[in-house]
């Protein structure tokens, strides 16, 4: 190995940056492609970096996805890589994907003439915001040459190190949202017949939305804005929410029937209503040929036991799920349960057994070595 990467991930960690402005995140990590003689490009999709590795063997390429960025959370562990930018942390892992990924190349680039192919090393910017995966594939990253396949990871702080969980089919939902807006005539509370009753028309729509219902979907509102003071009716009412799925059909239906039921409140009280529906990143669903690719790979590595293939689909988001609309892909869990304490994800004192880098890293450089070698 030519880094440590704990203490790459280290670094990362005490220089975290938000979402499209991952700039020297983005340096740091070309600079260990280029050292590792590994033809990079910067500046894909901003802060976007692809490093390709190739020995022109076969036609097959595929692609290793990591996410770079970061949350605005202000982080409340005592390590001696806290967090340098207040209010800044890597409390999703991101680092972790970052060095673990970093060390896949590594690893690789030492065994070329097990390349049977390319491997595009993919580091993504503002996976917690708008989601830069699907800039960076408008952007070409899957071209040139052309991606034949996609592999891509999170840590799972809750999982034994040493586990992965790797299984084909629904793995996250599409984390779409709403909001309504409904508007009238507001006015004093004292005299509620020359006003319209907007949260009343607010309440009745809130449980209208809560009557849609598809499988292996959710609807939530999640946010209720009304009023200013006791006395009072206000003449502009809000709500918002998610709706999440696994099927791209039951996506249209939930939006349109959300529409609708805006739409007949509206009538009912005779009101203004404005809604709008952002589709954000789609389902993500595993390809079960590569899945089962993967499971082989790290079973040789960790033993069947540790590698668990089956697996209840997650109501969150990953825009990873987009690579997976345009060439065959697979997404796995990485176990980096701590010894000592419980973490969790998105919280300000989350951290990892640093311990499955290395785990991660190998699992991935095996799984592009069988894959590029599978003659399927």
């Amino acid at each position: 190995m030519k880094y440590n990467y704990i203490d790459i991930r280290r670094q990362l960690h005490e220089n975290p940056e938000l979402s499209w402005a991952e700039f020297d995140t983005s340096k740091k990590i070309s600079s260990i492609l280029n050292d590792l003689s590994i033809k990079t490009y910067t500046n894909i999709a901003k802060t976007g970096v692809v490093g390709i590795l190739n020995n022109n063997s076969s036609d097959k390429c595929i692609v290793v996805r990591a996410d770079m960025d970061a949350l605005p959370l202000y982080e409340k562990n005592n390590v001696s890589y806290k967090s340098k930018n207040d209010g800044v942390m890597h409390a999703c892992g991101h680092d972790v994907h970052v060095a673990t990924v970093l060390m896949a190349a590594d690893l690789l680039s030492s065994q070329k003439e097990k390349i049977n192919g390319t491997v595009k090393f993919v580091f993504q910017p503002a996976e917690e915001t708008t989601g830069g995966a699907l800039p960076m594939i408008d952007e070409g990253v899957l071209e040139n040459p052309k991606a034949s396949a996609c592999v891509g990871f999170h840590v799972r702080p809750e999982l034994e190190t040493g586990k992965i969980i790797s299984s084909s089919g629904k793995i996250m939902a599409s984390p779409d949202s709403f909001s309504i807006e409904l508007s009238g005539k507001g006015g004093h509370c004292a005299t509620p017949e020359q006003n319209d009753n907007l949260i009343l028309a607010l309440s009745k729509l809130i449980n209208e939305i809560s009557l849609i219902s598809y499988p292996d979907s959710v609807v939530s509102v999640c946010t209720v804005n009304a009023g200013t003071v006791y006395n009072i009716m206000p003449s502009s009412v809000s709500l918002s929410g998610s709706f999440r799925t696994f099927e791209e059909e039951s996506r249209n239906k939930i939006a349109e029937d959300i529409k609708k039921c805006a739409k007949k409140v509206a009538q009912e009280f005779k009101i203004k209503e404005d809604t709008l529906i952002e589709f954000l990143y789609p389902p993500l669903k595993n390809d079960k040929k590569l899945t089962e690719i993967l499971q082989k790979s790290a079973s040789n590595l960790l033993g069947e036991n540790n590698v668990i293939t089956e697996f209840n689909p997650s109501y969150l988001g990953e825009d990873f799920a987009y690579f997976g609309q345009y060439l065959p892909s697979t997404y796995f869990f990485l176990g980096a349960k701590m010894e000592n304490r419980i973490t969790s994800l998105h919280s300000d004192d989350f951290d990892v057994d640093e311990r499955c880098i290395e785990i991660g890293a190998k699992c991935i450089a095996q799984f592009v070595i069988d894959y590029l070698n599978n003659e399927n």
